[in-house]
């Protein structure tokens, strides 16, 4: 799973392996070090939730992200969908705006990049 965060947005990247963990186990978890001392890290969950809307949390540093059984099972097992977004409201003056995509392969080869498990690009398929 990749997480690209800029300003109020935030957005997932999921790759085939990902995919299926989701479907199978209904959650997927990750975690990034920034050091070996225990509290440096950052930690991202996407779940599937009981509501009906999307919803974000973040806790002791950890990005967890709920999302609705119907949208989850779209997304997951439909090979027509590539991905669906949310623009969460956070209050009267603020909203994060979240995206969630299937990984796809780049048109061109980008060194140190391991993407085997990533989806096939369609536009690597036009004529």
């Amino acid at each position: 799973m990749k997480v690209r965060i800029q300003a109020q947005s935030i957005r997932f990247r999921l790759n085939k392996e990902d995919i299926k963990s989701l479907g199978n186990e209904r959650i997927l978890s990750q975690h990034t070090l920034f050091s070996a001392q225990p509290g440096q890290d950052l930690g991202y969950t996407i779940k599937w939730s009981e509501g009906e809307k999307t919803q974000i949390e973040f806790k002791d540093g950890m990005i967890t992200l709920g999302i609705p059984e119907s949208i989850a099972k779209k997304f997951i097992f439909s090979d027509d969908e590539i991905g669906f977004s949310e623009d969460i409201i956070l209050d009267h003056d603020n909203r994060l705006y979240v995206l969630v995509e299937k990984d796809f392969q780049c048109l061109v080869p980008r060194p140190h990049e391991n993407e085997e498990n990533n989806f096939p690009n369609p536009l690597a398929f036009e004529v």
